[in-house]
């Protein structure tokens, strides 16, 4: 009969060593799987949040509503010479420094609620193409206590059209369509770019282009 031994305090020790660095190596994922899904989440977000702006924008630009036309709420949105979509892509930077740039994005005086949808969209009221998207609980519209935000910008810019011929032509005065260019950035509460301590100038806000073509509808 085969005498067994015990096993000794070195190999329980050894034993353990491996066991508490396996744990060690597992829990050092838990940050990394945490940031992965929260960017994720933010990255369906900002997806979302693009696309229901765009969805506001074609119905304030091209619905006719009481007694004004779909041509003059065009003029007022996208081709009148002080139309609320600009041109070229605004600054969105709403503040020197992260301090001040916090207290722009809560500063109910600065923004107009344009609408209630799924999220509630602010219009910055000095900054043509500043839009702000948040989601918060209840009725209060208190900019301070909200659950999540996104800033975006949106420019505009013409559409050109190539014919069976190969002749092409802009439309540069937005008679026909209009390309929509939205730049979505969070998190909001952070300005777009800051200097670090060596003075260096980052980014802190993750951005995402999107493009959106408008095409005017007939009279």
């Amino acid at each position: 009969m085969t005498k067994r031994h015990p096993f000794n305090l070195i190999e329980i020790l050894l034993a353990l060593g491996v066991i508490m660095f396996g744990l060690v190596c597992l829990l050092g994922l838990f940050p990394l799987a945490a940031k992965v899904t929260s960017d994720a989440t933010m990255e369906t977000y900002a997806t979302s949040a693009a696309e229901e702006l765009m969805a506001f924008i074609t119905e304030q630009a091209t619905t006719a509503e009481g007694s004004t036309t779909a041509s003059s709420r065009w003029e007022d949105w996208i081709s009148g010479s002080s139309a609320r979509i600009p041109d070229t892509q605004p600054s969105g930077m709403l503040g020197s420094d992260e301090a001040a740039h916090q207290e722009e994005i809560q500063d109910a005086n600065k923004w107009d609620k344009v609408s209630d949808r799924q999220r509630r969209i602010f219009r910055h009221m000095t900054q043509n193409g500043v839009f702000m998207l948040v989601s918060m609980r209840g009725d209060k519209d208190d900019l301070a206590k909200i659950d999540s935000r996104v800033l975006i910008t949106v420019w505009k810019e013409p559409i050109t059209r190539t014919y069976k011929t190969g002749f092409t032509d802009t439309d540069s005065t937005y008679q026909f369509g209009v390309r929509l260019n939205m730049k979505v950035g969070w998190p909001a509460e952070r300005p777009e770019a800051g200097k670090d301590e060596g003075g260096t100038l980052r980014p802190l806000r993750t951005v995402r282009l999107y493009s959106f073509d408008l095409l005017r509808p007939a009279e």
